[in-house]
């Protein structure tokens, strides 16, 4: 009886593993990335990537799609296009679209390629990407970040002036190189098969082979900072915003006519949040050092739009006026839970504010004008935050 339960488990176990491989829809062949940091404001990122797309569901991992900004450029591209083991399409700069991000607010810009053919095919792509003004982290590695995508082989080199005092989260640890002229780094994490999407599943974190590497010390336009625990990454980002709060007297006067004869706190929050609502709109010009900087509110108010990051800043210079005192913040829409230990404001994405209150907190998000007052939505509802 035993033999045959072991049998029939052994059986199952099988069909599951076939199963998942069949669901495989793709297969990140090789993922060879590196960057090489030529000092605090300069760096090189090359990228060669190989991915063999096998269902038209995952036509989406055979996009490229690379940011420029100011602090980042695309310096060079090639591309190949492989069906039935031969290439039937080169790709080269010219080949790329470029559409501008921010509405046209700033030169922030999106260089994209989305080649097709019948599956299976296959897409490589070699890259270069010249950062300048310096970098708060360097570029993440997730070379699977999708259910049903296999990797074959990947690999991360991070070359840093000598004694650069780094902290990294990872799934794999590095190998250390320690040179004359660079301490080099590597990361290679083991082949991956791939995972299934179920609802309410771990993190994918927790599954995939991912990298996060960023220097302690900083400089990033024109600041310098350290980012060896939250309050000193903290008080770098506190430091950009000073004098962001400052509003002219005519707007003070509106707020104090706004909210004229309201005594109680959350009746003048709300009344305050819904002026917020009717006279601006939210744009993602990502202004300011990097998308971090928010600009001031009286720009807001003379322009009527802004980022979340503006939009905050503005409420709380409302609130400010009314006596309300409320604190700025930032979190990861992506993920419930930061790296606590991984100090760098650049794995957050959103900012916000809430307002302590006596009893409890009042999360205030100020990019949409649909949210009721304190309405936590779904990418931020439970997810932990860095005050400023």
């Amino acid at each position: 009886m035993n033999r045959i339960l072991s049998a029939v488990f052994a059986f199952l176990l099988a069909t599951a593993a076939s199963a998942q491989e069949e669901k495989i829809k793709a297969v990140v062949e090789r993922y060879d990335a590196s960057f090489t940091m030529a000092s605090q404001s300069v760096g090189t990122y090359k990228v060669n990537k190989r991915v063999r797309v096998l269902d038209k569901d995952a036509a989406d991992q055979a996009v490229l799609a690379v940011y420029s900004d100011e602090f980042r450029s695309l310096s060079s591209f090639s591309g190949t296009l492989e069906s039935g083991g031969k290439v039937i399409r080169k790709y080269k700069m010219s080949d790329l679209e470029i559409v501008s991000v921010g509405e046209g607010v700033t030169d922030a810009v999106v260089s994209y390629i989305e080649p097709t053919a019948p599956a299976p095919y296959v897409v490589e792509f070699t890259y270069e990407v010249s950062y300048k003004n310096g970098f708060i982290s360097f570029p993440s590695f997730i070379p699977v970040s999708k259910p049903d995508v296999a990797l074959e082989s990947a690999s991360y080199v991070l070359s840093v002036p000598p004694g650069t005092e780094l902290m990294y989260r990872s799934s794999v640890e590095p190998f250390k190189e320690a040179g004359a002229k660079a301490d080099i780094y590597r990361w290679e994490p083991s082949p991956f098969h791939g995972y299934v999407y179920e609802h309410m599943m771990p993190s994918i974190f927790e599954q995939v082979p991912y990298l996060y590497v960023a220097p302690k010390a900083f400089a990033y336009a024109s600041t310098k900072g350290e980012q060896t625990d939250w309050q000193s990454a903290g008080l770098w980002l506190h430091e950009l915003q000073k004098d962001a709060c400052v509003i002219p007297d005519a707007l003070r006067s509106k707020v104090e006519q706004l909210i004229s004869g309201v005594s109680d706190q959350k009746q003048k929050i709300k009344i305050l949040y819904d002026y917020l609502r009717q006279t601006t709109r939210y744009v993602s010009v990502q202004l300011g050092i990097g998308g971090l900087k928010p600009f001031p509110a009286e720009m807001v108010m003379n322009s009527g739009f802004g980022d979340c990051k503006a939009l905050s800043v503005y409420m709380q210079a409302l609130l400010s006026a009314a006596g309300i005192h409320s604190e700025y913040l930032i979190l990861d829409t992506g993920r419930w839970n930061l790296m606590r230990d991984f100090y760098s404001v650049g794995q957050m994405d959103h900012a916000m504010l809430c307002v302590p209150m006596q009893k409890d907190t009042l999360w205030i998000e100020c990019t949409n004008p649909r949210y009721p007052l304190g309405y936590r939505h779904d990418d931020i509802a439970g997810h932990e935050v860095v005050l400023i």
